[in-house]
């Protein structure tokens, strides 16, 4: 897990491999700088460690319109601004796997679904009660129940975020936001991917804030 602090007030930089010296900072708008000490030996601990760097950052860019959301932009309390991918980085880490080493080094990246957070609860914005989410032909469809508390006019205004990715294929996900609003009640999000999906689902107010997300392999 990359580890995150502070540098100047200015980006956030992480270490995504200490002993290798590999660092991802993110600035202020968002832009994601791999970095690396050029004065090591190239060894295959060192490629590895590159390659992991490759995909973390193509992850990120993948899925940044829904870090936008799904994590608070700022905290107004803190000291410096910090960006909703950084704090990405902070909550996820990646698992690699060597799959070929035949003729130069090739690698295969997944992400560890079960541990990823793509939204967490910031701000007064409820998860729906009774969600369901079920894998049809062609679509995945997500119900969930009614809100029903006093300030319902404003809550059904609140936008849902599912995003859907294929087992194996972490930059080839699904993602739909704000296709549909809490007041639905439902809604549906085709698919092509054949096979086993990983789903998260979550509700949010941008630039206010998201609920806790929902996940569901399917």
């Amino acid at each position: 897990m990359a580890k995150i602090f502070h540098e100047f007030g200015f980006k956030i930089r992480g270490c995504i491999d200490k002993q290798e010296r590999i660092f991802a900072s993110v600035t202020r708008n968002g832009n994601i700088l791999i970095n690396r000490n050029n004065t090591l030996k190239d060894t295959p601990a060192r490629r590895l460690s590159k390659a992991r760097g490759k995909f973390l950052g193509a992850f990120m860019r993948y899925y940044k319109p829904v870090t936008k959301v799904g994590f608070p932009k700022t905290d107004p309390t803190a000291e410096n601004v910090v960006s909703a991918i950084a704090q990405f980085m902070k909550y996820n880490a990646t698992k690699g796997v060597i799959t070929n080493n035949s003729n130069g080094d090739q690698y295969k990246f997944d992400v560890a679904t079960d541990k990823l957070t793509l939204a967490r609860a910031h701000g007064d914005v409820p998860m729906a009660e009774g969600l369901t989410l079920n894998k049809e032909t062609g679509k995945v469809v997500v119900t969930w129940g009614a809100y029903s508390g006093a300030d319902s006019s404003e809550r059904n205004k609140e936008k849902v975020g599912v995003v859907l990715i294929p087992d194996g294929k972490p930059l080839e996900g699904v993602v739909s936001l704000g296709v549909a609003k809490r007041g639905d009640n439902r809604v549906e999000v085709p698919i092509t991917a054949q096979g086993t999906l990983h789903a998260y689902v979550f509700f949010y107010v941008e630039k206010v804030g998201s609920s806790e997300q929902f996940f569901k392999t399917v």
